[in-house]
């Protein structure tokens, strides 16, 4: 069965090394986490493995031993995307992770890099004109790069002192003012993290994403946490409760959309989700 399955892996796509360490690592990282009873196989007092072993995998993949095992050892191997849908399917991935697993893969094309990041007057009078709540847009790192005067009071763009001032996710993890914003911040920051590991399928390498990364590892013991879960999120709306000094908490919609004209930009408006976020909103807004 081995052999047969091996002549199927055509070399459709390539990937650096840097990927492949990456999408090795996550694979790992996915198949050590998951109880044998979840998928039918018993645990064993012989079983070293913390979770599934790569045999087991391959059953449930009809993938060949081997080449799985060169595929987690990070071996410069071709794969096709049936063959990862199908492990990622054994290893129960979620629609985000698994578009995290093709993407760095070469199996989705990455968005193409704009020779300007930067954001038009329209677009600027847009999140101006939205008067429900904040509204802004963040580059493919998820720096603030426009916003709207809401989102400005709220999250204090400039009220810190230190590197990545516009970073939402080192001003989450590192400054203690911004991290009080998030009543649900465990919930936040879980979803905020699988939002960069989504997008570092495609920036594996990349010195800016590497950088916040490496910073964020090495200064933060919950971002590591969460990091090294490898679980990938979508853009998804969801609901926020955040902490607003002088008028408690409020409950609001984050809706998170992609930018058609810079593809690695990401809108995003929030909007209250009950009576009382609404005249929050108002009496912030005309302070």
């Amino acid at each position: 069965m081995e052999d047969v399955i091996l002549v199927f892996e055509l070399p459709l796509l390539g990937m650096d090394a840097a990927n492949r360490n990456e999408l090795a690592k996550f694979l790992r990282a996915r198949r050590e986490s998951l109880a044998p009873e979840l998928l039918g196989f018993t645990r064993g007092r012989r079983r070293r493995t913390p979770g599934l072993r790569r045999e087991e995998v391959c059953s449930l993949a009809f993938v060949g031993l081997t080449w799985y095992t060169w595929l987690e050892q990070g071996r410069d191997i071709r794969m096709s995307s049936d063959s990862l849908k199908r492990i990622a399917k054994a290893l129960r991935l979620s629609a985000a992770d698994m578009q995290y697993v093709l993407s760095l893969a070469g199996h989705i094309e990455p968005a193409p890099d704009p020779s300007s990041s930067q954001i038009d007057a329209v677009v600027q009078g847009v999140l101006d004109g939205f008067k429900a709540g904040p509204a802004m847009v963040f580059n493919a790192s998820f720096d603030f790069i426009a916003f709207n005067s809401l989102a400005d009071i709220i999250y204090r763009m400039d009220d810190y002192d230190g590197p990545f001032v516009r970073n939402l996710f080192w001003r989450s993890f590192m400054d203690p003012k911004r991290r009080r914003l998030y009543a649900n911040w465990e919930t936040a920051s879980r979803n905020a993290v699988g939002l960069l590991r989504a997008k570092y399928a495609t920036h594996v390498g990349d010195p800016e994403f590497e950088s916040l990364i490496k910073a964020l590892l090495e200064n933060s013991e919950e971002f590591n946490r969460l990091w090294n879960e490898y679980h990938a999120a979508s853009l998804a709306p969801l609901i926020l409760k955040l902490n607003i000094p002088r008028f408690g908490s409020i409950n609001v919609y984050s809706v998170r959309m992609l930018y058609p004209n810079l593809p690695e930009h990401t809108l995003v408006f929030l909007t209250p989700a009950d009576t009382k976020s609404v005249e929050v909103m108002k009496k912030l807004g005309t302070a």
